[in-house]
């Protein structure tokens, strides 16, 4: 029997959730090393202040995982947004002379693609945008 478009994009949500939860924690156990043994003061605070902005990255995963479970694809939305928000504030926050490293670029554009689909996948699953994943399909077929 074939799986109706409903259960496709709850089984996409419940798998972006795990991965944006595994890539947050990655990150934020990278950054916890990083500012342990950074010996540079501004680059210490940079790679603090970006620990800071995971933290909050991690508690609005579980937000999105607590709307999901709700079906408050809303507030699923608004929490994935703030994800986003939060990986943004770690690239922003940077100190002078910061050279971010490849790693951590890697991490934040990680997480930044999760909580996009998550946006989307909320915008779906709460009946928003129809079109939305024929046009990421599209989109991928030709490259943009």
């Amino acid at each position: 029997m074939k799986p109706k478009h409903g259960a496709a994009l709850t089984c996409m949500a419940e798998y972006a959730i795990n991965i944006a939860k595994e890539k947050a924690a990655i990150a934020h156990s990278t950054l916890g090393t990083m500012v342990q043994t950074t010996p540079e003061i501004r680059l210490k605070q940079h790679y603090h202040a970006c620990l800071e902005h995971y933290t909050d990255a991690m508690d609005n995963i579980e937000k999105v995982q607590k709307s999901y479970e709700t079906k408050d694809f809303f507030g699923m939305n608004i929490a994935a947004s703030a994800l986003m928000t939060n990986v943004d504030d770690c690239e922003t926050s940077e100190a002078p002379g910061y050279d971010p490293s490849v790693d951590l670029k890697r991490k934040n554009e990680e997480l930044e693609y999760a909580s996009i689909i998550l946006m989307i996948l909320a915008n779906q699953l709460g009946g928003r945008h129809k079109t939305c994943l024929w046009k990421v399909q599209y989109f991928n077929i030709f490259g943009r």
